[in-house]
Order: C-alpha cells, then sequence, then structure tokens
C-alpha cells in the first residue's frame, strides 16, 4: 500500500482523538477558572482531585485500550462472535473495577487526601475530601464512558467520542458557576459544587453515548449472532493488552510526580515556569498520544485482514507525521517560548525559568515523538509488553541523572532538563531498534483462537 495511504488514513483518524485529549485538559481548566474565585485553598483541593484522576484513568485504560484493539483486530478478520465477546468481557470487567474503586476510595476519601495534602494545612484538605465525596461515586460514570468510546475507536470511529468530550465540556461549562456559586436558584456548593457539575455532565454525555452505541453497527452485529460463553477468557485477552498499556501510563505519572517534586526544591519560580511551561507543552504532546492511538487502531485492523507486512510502513508513517509536528511545534517555542509564556504571568523569574524549560524542550520533543508516535505500531500488534520495560528503563535512568546533575553539579534546575532530555532519547533509541528489529513483531497476541 502506498505510504500516502496510510498518513492519510493515520490523520483522519488522529485529528479526532487529539481534539478528544484537548477538551479533557480543557475541562480541568474550566473547572480551575471557576473554582479559582474561591481561594487558594479551593484551587489547590481541586488541583489534587482533579490530577489524581489521572492515576484513575491509568487504571481504566488496562480496560479501554485492550478493547479498543482488540475490537478492531476482529472487526478486520470478520468475527463478530469475537467482537461481542471483547464487549461482554468490558462490561464484565467495569462491573468489577468500577465500584470497587468507587466504594473504597468514597470511604478512604480522607486517608487519600491526605496522602497529597499536608494534614496542617485543614482547609484544604477538607475542600479535597467533599470534592472526592462526589467525584469517587463519579467513576463509575468515568470508567464507563471510557469503555463506551474504546468500542466507538475499535470501529475506526473516533469522531463521535470527540463530539462527546465537547459535550461534555459545554455541560460542564454550563453547570459550573451554578454549582460553585448558587446561580439560578441552585445552592452554593464551592469545590464540590464543582465535583458535581463534572459528574452531571459526565452523566449527560454518557446516556446520549450508550444510547447511540445500543444503535450502531457495532452493536447491532454482535445482537445477531449467539453468545458462546467465552467472554471471560476474553477478559484475559483484553488485560494483555491493557496491562502493559495502563502499566506505561501510571509510570510516566509517577515518574513526572517526583520529578515535580524535585523541580520544588529549586524555588517557586522555578515550579511556576515549568508548571505553565508544561501545560504549554500539553498542546504538542496530546498531538502524539493521538497519532500513537490512530496507529494501534490502524496497525490492528491490518493485522486482523491479514496484511501483516504493512506494519513497518505504518509505523513509518507514524514516525513522519510525529515528527513533522514536533519539528514544528519546536521551532515556534525556540523562537517565541519568552512570550507564549508571558502570556500567563508577568513575573520575570517565571518568565525567564520558563523559558529556560521550553528551550530545553525543544529537543525533548523530537526525542518523544519517536517513543509515542511509534509506539501505536507495538500497542497494535500486541507488543505494548516491550513499551513497559522500554519506559522503566527509561524513566528509572532519567530519575537518576536527574537528581545527580541537578544536586552534585552547577547545572542544578536545568540538570532536570537534561535529564529528562536524556532518558527521552534513550526511549527513542529503544524503540527504534525494536521497531527495526523483525523479531519484535513475531507471535501476535491479537491472533487468539477461539
Amino acid at each position: 500500500m502506498e505510504p500516502s495511504i496510510h498518513r492519510k488514513k493515520l490523520a483522519l483518524l488522529a485529528y479526532p482523538v487529539y481534539f478528544e485529549l484537548l477538551a479533557g485538559v480543557i475541562a480541568g481548566i474550566v473547572d480551575t477558572i471557576w473554582v479559582a474565585r474561591l481561594g487558594e485553598h479551593a484551587v489547590a483541593a481541586v488541583a489534587v482531585a482533579t490530577n489524581f484522576e489521572n492515576v484513575l484513568l491509568g487504571i481504566i485504560l488496562m480496560v479501554s485500550s485492550g478493547s479498543t484493539v482488540l475490537i478492531s483486530v476482529y472487526l478486520g478478520k470478520k468475527d463478530i462472535q469475537g467482537v461481542k465477546n471483547v464487549v461482554k468481557g468490558s462490561w464484565i470487567l467495569w462491573g468489577i473495577l468500577a465500584p470497587v474503586i468507587a466504594v473504597s476510595g468514597f470511604f478512604l476519601r480522607e486517608p487519600i487526601a491526605s496522602l497529597f495534602i499536608d494534614k496542617n494545612d485543614g482547609q484544604t484538605l477538607k475542600l479535597a475530601v467533599d470534592f472526592f465525596q462526589i467525584s469517587f461515586p463519579g467513576v463509575l460514570v468515568f470508567f464507563a464512558q471510557n469503555i463506551s468510546d474504546s468500542f466507538f475507536k475499535g470501529d475506526s470511529n473516533t469522531r463521535f467520542p470527540m463530539k462527546m468530550a465537547i459535550v461534555a465540556n459545554i455541560c460542564i461549562l454550563v453547570l459550573d458557576p451554578l454549582f460553585i456559586y448558587g446561580l439560578l436558584g441552585v445552592p452554593r456548593l464551592g469545590v464540590q459544587g464543582a465535583a458535581i457539575a463534572t459528574l452531571l455532565g459526565r452523566m449527560i454525555t454518557l446516556a446520549i453515548s450508550l444510547f447511540y452505541l445500543g444503535r450502531s453497527r457495532l452493536i447491532q452485529m454482535s445482537r445477531a449472532v449467539h453468545t458462546t460463553g467465552k467472554a471471560f477468557a476474553t477478559i484475559n485477552q483484553i488485560l494483555n493488552f491493557g496491562l502493559p498499556m495502563s502499566g506505561d501510563f501510571i509510570l510516566r505519572m509517577v515518574g513526572n510526580m517526583i520529578l515535580i517534586g524535585l523541580i520544588g526544591s529549586f524555588g517557586v519560580a522555578n515550579l511556576a515556569g515549568y508548571g505553565i511551561g508544561s501545560k504549554i507543552l500539553v498542546f504538542v504532546t496530546m498531538s502524539f498520544y493521538a497519532i500513537r492511538q490512530a496507529s494501534s487502531i490502524y496497525t490492528a485492523r491490518c493485522i486482523g485482514t491479514g496484511h501483516k507486512n504493512e506494519i513497518h510502513s505504518i509505523g513509518r508513517q507514524s514516525l513522519f507525521l510525529g515528527f513533522c509536528l514536533a519539528a514544528f511545534a519546536s521551532a515556534i517555542l525556540a523562537l517565541f517560548a519568552t512570550q507564549l509564556i508571558s502570556l500567563f504571568i508577568a513575573d520575570s523569574s517565571v518568565i525567564a525559568a520558563g523559558t529556560l524549560y521550553l528551550h530545553y524542550m525543544c529537543i525533548y520533543l523530537l526525542a518523544l515523538t519517536c517513543v509515542i508516535s511509534l509506539g501505536g505500531v507495538f500497542q497494535g500488534a500486541g507488543k505494548s509488553r516491550l513499551l513497559l520495560y522500554v519506559t522503566i528503563i527509561g524513566i528509572s535512568i532519567q530519575i537518576i541523572i536527574a537528581y545527580g546533575l541537578s544536586f552534585f553539579s552547577s547545572l542544578h534546575v536545568a540538570g532536570i532538563w537534561i535529564a529528562i532530555i536524556v532518558g527521552t532519547l534513550i526511549q527513542a533509541i529503544a524503540v527504534i531498534f525494536l521497531f527495526s528489529s523483525r523479531a519484535s513483531f513475531q507471535g501476535f497476541i491479537v491472533d487468539p483462537a477461539h
């Protein structure tokens, strides 16, 4: 198949995923903007609660990412029974994971909040506990939406999840001020109101998603075949895919949290500069993750249709798209880093720190796109375990170098930026090497026998 055809299909799958991912980021920003008027304690509480949700996202990824790839493979093979088993298996896993996390989180909300907030800061701790009181039961909805989206993506429909993410954002944007500040007769609920608004917005979105899912091609075809009782066996296949992807995501989150703690030891200006700079970078890195999802879906479909020989061509085009985006973004950051940071803050020390961070990240982005964009073919081929091993090595080296260069050299905080680059370069080299090796794609998990 011509490379241009692969590029076009990848781009068509990727752009809705990008806007879907971006919508999630914007939802967090909207919450923060509305809560900001309640004071710094409220902002801190919501920041802790929403960041913890990323950990929960990593948990449900073990189901949603696995189901997306398996559905794509089975549709390629025209194996509707396999599709039905994946759908049933995914909902069984939801029925196990979501209630356990929702109930345990609800009753352990105070100890969980205490892990991230100093117990001496009683006001922030109480507000975070209030937020968790609503958000943990909301895990039932949050997880269900992720699984519903995964079915559409498995059918190569990435546009519908994007639309649902936009609907959720609109709902939250409208409901936030009503419940936070008590407008139009609604009780003033403060921080807890933000959690309620988010939950209601997601409930509305989930209701719409399930309505259309029940009428989708995927479910209609599944209803036409009889159940064989192999849904539980399919659960093992889902987890074989999903656990490494989930582990990779959570490991990156943990590594990032460790680095944030290290950055904070070099003063508020550096931490603030990093915070603003990282928010800017999200608009770039989300495009890499969008390509990764598109590549995994497309690779799985090609394997299902018997075109395994297209894997390396898909990988090369994924890398081409990702590298072009990274090069363009790096050029923008190199030229306009100071102006971009200045859009968020006027403090000269923070602007200087943020500018330095973004300049170093120009190199980082070129390495990161190799890891993320190229990773999709590994996920689609059922080889995400290899990516997990690479991440473990890269993040470990990154943290060791960060501590060494920042504390035992004159580089100080710049040592952390260099460590991030070196750790990511090591991962990029490893991923490219594995991609180049034909042995890496022998024995597909995605060729299951029923």
